[in-house]
């Protein structure tokens, strides 16, 4: 069985004007001999074998056919095969990076035109940079028990913990790169990581387990997003709940200046209160409420009525 899916990386922005030996790999794909000033040709970190966000990586082996297989294959737009490609990859080498996994290193041109000119302006900034592969490929192998995880024997789904074992997961086998997009982020460790399981591949996840795998998954992150929607919720009645005693603080701050007759305090704080938070309000409103205390008037001292205690002679 062959799977299907993307990988992407970081493209990078190594660029060079062609040389003979790019002018004569490029014509084997031309419909006319090409000049070199009329084509624009870049070389690329296709994908890796390093350990992915999801907990993956390509075998040598796996690199080694990728590399093989690339020439002549299609540079596309967020792996949008439904449109014309934006170039082809002409070259492709399986290149060894000390300390590192190795990387398979690819060469792509482009006919420099009208239409692609915002597209290589781009690219020469900086801002297209990362690139995807489409690939397939005859399985996913299981690092901890062996077996193929897209079978029912493999109990395991990769980036999940097994008796204090984090599972991942091999490309092994049978492999062919199909197509090579320019895509929005990068990955592989070195960027983001982009998946696209059952891309157009009737025989892509037709297995139960897969599939349930996969379910799973969906339901731990329906679950999350159920949970974050809750606190979402609980916040904003909580932001409500403050507005509405901000709005009763400004209230009880305008009732406070005219009961202190100060009519200059309330000119003055009227501007400000609008974007207070609650604390500076109630220092406010405290503020005035032991002014307001202070200046009233304090009632007329009576002296009380003792006759029912006088003796009368």
């Amino acid at each position: 069985m062959i799977h299907s899916g993307c990988k992407t990386i970081r493209a990078g922005g190594e660029s060079h004007e062609p040389s003979q030996r790019d002018m004569a790999l490029i014509a084997a794909y031309a419909g006319r001999p090409l000049e070199p000033s009329e084509v624009l040709v870049r070389a690329m970190v296709l994908c890796s074998g390093e350990l992915d966000r999801d907990y993956e990586r390509f075998s040598d082996g796996v690199l080694d056919q990728f590399a093989e297989s690339i020439p002549g294959k299609s540079l596309l737009i967020g792996h949008r095969r439904d449109a014309a490609p934006e170039g082809l990859f002409y070259r492709a080498e399986v290149v060894q990076r000390p300390g590192r996994a190795p990387a398979v290193k690819a060469w792509f041109y482009m006919l420099i035109t009208t239409e692609n000119e915002h597209l290589r302006k781009l690219m020469d900034a900086g801002v297209v940079r990362y690139t995807s592969i489409g690939f397939r490929c005859e399985r996913l192998t299981c690092d901890l028990c062996g077996r193929n995880v897209h079978s029912r024997e493999c109990p395991h789904i990769p980036g999940r913990e097994y008796d204090g074992r984090t599972a991942t997961a091999t490309w092994e086998g049978c492999a062919e790169a199909v197509e090579g997009s320019l895509v929005y982020l990068g990955s592989q460790r070195e960027a983001m990581l982009t998946k696209c399981w059952s891309d157009g591949h009737p025989d892509a996840l037709d297995d139960e387990t897969a599939r349930e795998k996969l379910l799973d998954v969906a339901e731990e992150l329906r679950a999350e997003v159920a949970a974050r929607d809750a606190e979402i919720a609980r916040l904003r009645s909580l932001a409500s709940d403050g507005e509405r005693f901000r709005e009763e603080l400004r209230g009880e701050v305008r009732a406070l200046c005219a009961l202190s007759g100060d009519r200059a305090a309330w000119e003055f704080h009227r501007p400000l209160v609008g974007a207070m938070d609650a604390a500076k309000l109630m220092e406010i409103r405290d503020r005035l409420r032991l002014r307001t205390a202070t200046n009233a008037p304090r009632p007329a001292a009576q002296t009380p009525d003792l006759s029912p205690y006088v003796t009368r002679s």
